[in-house]
């Protein structure tokens, strides 16, 4: 990918993510980062995490509270 301007182009720039490029960013020339896109292989498949989720569920109790109580002891 050639030279581009995250703060101009930021739709641009994550499209070129998109496409599995790579971004480097720079301050005076200087690289400084390196944008990449996330590497789908290492994605958890969604029925390994919904259960996951529920092993995690059995396993936490609220103890009597509710969501309700929960929120409005938060707010305070």
């Amino acid at each position: 990918m050639g030279s581009l301007s995250w703060d101009r182009c930021p739709k641009k720039s994550v499209w070129f993510l998109g496409r599995g490029e790579k971004i480097m960013i720079t301050k005076h020339g200087v690289p400084v980062a390196t944008l990449q896109p996330a590497d789908s292989a290492k994605r958890t498949p969604v029925c390994d995490v919904i259960a996951q989720l529920k092993r995690f569920r059995s396993g936490h109790r609220l103890d009597g509270l509710s969501i309700r109580e929960m929120i409005e002891k938060g707010r305070h």
